[in-house]
């Protein structure tokens, strides 16, 4: 919390330090961005900055803090949004949002499973959902809902693109695999995708799974939503007991 939420002071003690906390972070994105987050070690990041591991260690105290570090780095301030636009359109502006962080930065797709948002970017991404969310009757286990199945269709799309993207090769390997599989007749359903051509190439260039499935949840939300909206509300009637006032 003091790392994430306090100003970047320099040490009171030793020599002027020639290093700064958003140095080390820039640092170690960089490591991350090309390398994957596994590669991002104190001495790796303290030999690409040119100075000791013990160097590192008056900044950050572990490799898990500047992971913290990094992922508030990566994330940023949420998008504005636009007072015109229904909660809708606003929750699919953070999801898309979302989703563009996790492409530029694919480790933090995984750094962030590691541990709950507590940092002031991430509360932030937080509360511009809340924002966005704030015109629903809803009670507040089905908001936190909401938010979670948004968030989870983010991450699943995200992790299936970063893991094709990651294997070229990998839609010819399934391709010629499923072909294999279902050609004696214990799949007949998956038979008919193969003579179609489904597993043949990418598919179409304008298909976006991630769109799809968006927009999807959102229909089921509007739905949740509409039918709370009509559904007639109970009367409150108070039954006088009998022989009462």
């Amino acid at each position: 919390m003091e790392l994430l939420w306090g100003p970047d002071e320099r040490p009171a003690r030793g020599p002027k330090p020639a290093l700064t906390l958003d140095r080390i972070v820039q640092k170690a994105t960089e490591i991350a961005d090309k390398d994957g987050l596994s590669a991002v070690t104190m001495q790796v990041v303290a030999a690409r900055l040119g100075v000791t591991s013990m160097a590192l260690y008056r900044y950050v105290a572990s490799k898990s803090e500047l992971i913290d570090a990094m992922v508030e780095a990566a994330l940023g301030s949420p998008p504005e949004m636009d007072a015109a636009l229904d909660w809708r359109a606003k929750l699919a502006t953070w999801a898309r949002n979302n989703l563009a962080i996790y492409e530029r930065h694919p480790w933090v797709l995984y750094a962030i499973i590691a541990s709950p948002p507590f940092g002031p970017n991430q509360l932030a991404w937080f509360e511009s959902a809340l924002g966005a969310l704030s015109v629903l009757d809803v009670s507040t286990a089905e908001l936190m809902a909401i938010i979670a199945m948004v968030d989870d269709q983010v991450r699943g799309a995200a992790h299936l693109m970063l893991t094709l993207a990651a294997t070229p090769q990998f839609a010819k390997w399934y391709a010629l695999a499923v072909q294999r599989a279902s050609a004696d007749g214990r799949y007949p359903r998956l038979a008919q995708l193969v003579a179609v051509g489904a597993f043949a190439d990418a598919g179409d260039a304008t298909w976006n799974p991630f769109e799809f499935g968006l927009e999807r949840v959102l229909d089921g939300i509007e739905t949740f939503i509409r039918a709370r909206e009509t559904r007639p509300k109970r009367r409150n009637v108070r039954r006088r007991k009998a022989g009462g006032a």
